[in-house]
């Protein structure tokens, strides 16, 4: 019985390994112009937890290479033009950071992937490697430290801004038009999370109707069960501009935490909902929230979010 036992075993593994080597074979591998080429460009990763998983929509190595290694490929060739490059920092059993860039390689010239952790999050970017000078425009990342607060003042392709100037937050993800940032609190399950979000909108004849439209949407979306409201404030701009303020305090009965808690926290948000000044049929949402047990109020909340909200700019 022992050894029917292993037979099957042994069966069953080598069946899945043809499966693996077959999948393998028929994928869509990346294959760079030869080292020796004249006119190319190099790209190589300095951090031994970093790799290149994907170019221009292919991967760098087959499954079975990659579960062998632990990783995808550390250093490929590019010829000159436009690529889409795919970062990721992690291994076989997990993913931890990921990044997108866009590069305009130019021949003769070597990229460099860097990288930097805070805890478990992972900065990842193009450095060309004589200058040192950053290269490549960000696409999409996920689980990324702000690791220049200061310096870093472009998120998106669409619009840019400055977080407050503290340390500990992260980007859980960033694509086109979106951003989420997270920075956990001092106190205990405290947090904070900013979000910008675009989005298409019909034409509007005033900005009543627009903030009239847009907060009947937002109200809908609420959940009653979960969120008992104690204040609700708006404050209207100029009624040119099609943009106000929002402020929001509510209960929050069901919050995600570390501790064994259960009472509930209290969130506190403020938004600033604006017509784009150049497109009149898109509107960007920006919000800044504090979440906190009732006795933990930051009492600089509202500062923090008007300079958040002063500094967003559309490209």
């Amino acid at each position: 019985m022992f050894c029917l036992k292993n037979m099957r075993l042994s069966i069953v593994l080598l069946l899945g390994i043809a499966l693996l080597t077959q999948s393998c074979a028929t994928m869509n591998i990346y294959q760079g112009p030869e080292m020796n080429s004249d006119g190319i460009a190099v790209l190589k990763v300095l951090d031994k937890e970093t790799s290149i998983s994907n170019i221009d929509g292919k991967a760098t190595t087959t499954l079975a290479i990659f579960a062998i290694k632990g990783r995808f490929e550390q250093e490929v060739t590019l010829l000159p033009g436009k690529h889409e490059i795919v970062l990721v920092h992690g291994g076989w059993r997990e993913v931890s950071s990921r990044a997108v860039y866009e590069l305009d390689a130019q021949k003769g010239y070597t990229y460099l992937v860097q990288s930097k952790t805070v805890g478990k999050s992972t900065a990842l970017w193009l450095e060309e490697e004589k200058s040192k000078a950053r290269v490549g425009s960000i696409l999409e990342s996920s689980n990324e430290p702000v690791v220049e607060a200061a310096a870093l003042d472009t998120y998106t392709s669409v619009y840019s801004f400055l977080p407050p100037r503290e340390t500990g937050w992260i980007i859980l993800k960033r694509t086109y038009g979106h951003l989420n940032m997270w920075k956990e609190g001092s106190k205990e399950d405290e947090s904070s999370v900013i979000s910008i979000t675009d989005g298409q909108i019909p034409s509007f004849k005033n900005e009543k109707e627009f903030i009239d439209t847009i907060e009947e949407k937002s109200t809908r979306a609420a959940l009653p069960e979960r969120y008992k409201s104690i204040t609700r404030k708006i404050d209207a701009g100029d009624p040119n501009d099609f943009c106000y303020d929002i402020y929001t305090l509510v209960e929050d009965n069901n919050a995600k935490r570390k501790s064994s808690r259960t009472n509930m926290m209290m969130v506190e948000t403020a938004y600033r909902r604006c017509r784009h000044k150049a497109n009149s049929n898109m509107a960007t949402e920006i919000s800044f929230s504090h979440r906190y047990y009732p006795g933990d109020k930051d009492l600089d909340f509202i500062a923090k979010a008007q300079n958040v909200f002063s500094s967003l700019k559309y490209k």
